[in-house]
């Protein structure tokens, strides 16, 4: 009994910690906690991981094992020939960070249950990227849509928001999963229109299409509302079609007028993404086992640019031997919950894990997200939640 009241405290102490580094760390450039985020609370909370997890890091270690055979074989890179060390103090930083944020996530996850607060976060941190672009009059609630100009003009990357809104909204719909609550209800209105809203305003094309995807599919696939009446089913659905043709006739006017909707429609082949992933693959092509090593992936291709897409970059960097890790963790959790789904079709938590990792698969086809600590962070959560998806069904004693 007295050590349940001495954990109560300190768990409520962790969480406090997990939400407090990633605000900082994450959204830190407006008031400047960026650096306090990520040289203090970041490593502390990454410490505090391997304390937590040292009892249990035997179990349910396969995809962070992959990320760390990944990271370490990274360092191979410094005995190609040719090779820029410039870039490699660059890029291989940010790779380790990442692997130390998917690890504070796990750890936490899996063995604990601070998923909630990982969950808010990423909300909150979402809710704080929006409301500090429009305190600094980066745009206004009037003509959003018709945002034009230079996408340079935001704090951070103008996809950056567009990502994060992503994760935010997954997060919203484990919460009502795990909740539903009318406080998990007004956020499945309040984070979608939010996202929305800064995908026309950072003109994100992959903002747009992933937030839509994910939350029409939540709707009429995840989080079915189920009456044994059937007549209130039916109204029910008779609500949900008018107000779903009511959205989208409001959606098309505003996208129809929209700064947005000549990236989307403009030519692929043109695509500057289209370009560099193809520049990725030839280099693979030409380096196939061994790639030309961390960061210098910039030095091949006439924009000197790394390449938005996190499979040609591995292997155009690490060949197959190396690269071929980054496709085997990105597609792992994804094969893991497709067969859960085949076994266990109506169960709301097997399809969201399944619909994130589906999605998220696709996603890295936008950006090197191996490289992103947020964005890793955000994934091993889910495959946290992934890992007691599978210990429920199985029926195998809960981790602690």
């Amino acid at each position: 009994m007295l050590e349940g009241k001495i954990q109560k405290p300190i768990s409520i102490f962790l969480g406090f910690l997990i939400i407090v580094m990633i605000v900082t760390y994450f959204t830190g450039l407006y008031n400047g906690t960026q650096k306090i985020g990520f040289t203090v609370l970041f490593p502390t909370l990454f410490l505090l991981a391997i304390a937590n997890d040292i009892r249990t890091f035997y179990i349910k270690k396969t995809e962070i094992l992959i990320y760390l055979l990944f990271v370490l074989l990274c360092l191979a890179s410094v005995y190609y020939s040719d090779f820029d060390f410039q870039r490699f103090e660059m890029v291989y930083p940010k790779i380790i960070a990442a692997f130390m944020g998917g690890y504070i996530a796990l750890s936490f996850t899996k063995n604990k249950s601070y998923e909630d607060y990982f969950h808010l976060a990423y909300i909150l941190a979402s809710l704080m990227l929006f409301y500090s672009e429009y305190r600094t009059g980066t745009f206004g609630l009037s003509g959003f849509y018709k945002q034009s100009g230079s996408r340079a003009v935001f704090t951070y990357n103008a996809n950056y928001y567009s990502y994060f809104s992503f994760f935010a909204n997954f997060s919203i719909f484990r919460l009502h999963l795990k909740y539903k609550n009318l406080y998990t209800g007004l956020g499945l209105i309040i984070i979608p229109v939010i996202s929305i809203l800064m995908s026309f305003v950072t003109q994100s094309r992959s903002g747009l299409i992933f937030v839509l995807t994910a939350n029409i599919l939540f709707w009429i696939w995840i989080n079915k509302i189920k009456f044994i009446n059937p007549l209130k089913q039916l109204f029910a659905k008779s609500i949900m079609i008018i107000t779903g043709i009511l959205v989208l006739f409001q959606f098309s006017r505003i996208y129809f007028q929209s700064s947005i909707q000549s990236r989307i429609s403009s030519n692929i082949s043109e695509d500057g993404r289209t370009y560099l992933m193809k520049e990725a693959l030839n280099v693979f092509f030409e380096y196939p086992f061994l790639g030309v090593g961390t960061g210098n992936f910039v030095k091949y291709n006439p924009y000197h640019l790394f390449s938005h897409n996190s499979y040609t970059e591995a292997l155009a960097e690490q060949g197959i031997l190396i690269g071929g890790l980054i496709i085997v963790l990105f597609f792992l959790p994804f094969i893991k919950s497709t067969k859960l789904l085949l076994r266990n079709k109506a169960d709301s938590n097997v399809k969201l894990a399944w619909l994130f990792f589906a999605l998220f698969m696709l996603l890295n086809n936008v950006y090197v997200f191996y490289e992103a600590s947020y964005a890793m962070l955000y994934f091993f959560v889910y495959v946290g939640f992934l890992y007691h998806i599978e210990s429920k069904i199985s029926g195998s004693p809960k981790l602690i």
